[in-house]
């Protein structure tokens, strides 16, 4: 498990889900010269290794998740309910073998 921690640790330092991620904004200026500015927030609650077993109960696979709370908001004022939002940043190609009993 400490090789799906560091395997984690490596996607997130190396930005590599950055655009979903990270906090992100967006301006436009309509034609009555109205001014809007659309803000979503995200910041990361969670990481976790998860075993998951396969048809052979001595055969397991390690995905890696993340969860952040996502926060949506409108010239400054939260227009959504904030939600929690998960997916998974890796899963293992290797699988892991336990000896049988």
């Amino acid at each position: 498990m400490k090789a799906c921690k560091n395997q984690i640790k490596r996607i997130l330092d190396n930005g590599e889900f950055d655009d979903i991620l990270k906090s992100d904004s967006h301006d436009h200026t309509t034609v009555n010269g109205d001014y809007y500015k659309w803000t979503t927030e995200r910041e990361i609650l969670t990481t976790e290794c998860i075993e998951y077993e396969l048809k052979d109960p001595n055969v397991r696979e390690i995905k890696g998740w993340v969860s952040w709370l996502e926060s949506k908001y409108e010239n400054g004022k939260l227009t959504e309910t904030p939600s929690v939002e998960k997916m998974i940043l890796f899963y293992g190609e290797d699988v892991i073998y336990y000896r049988y009993k």
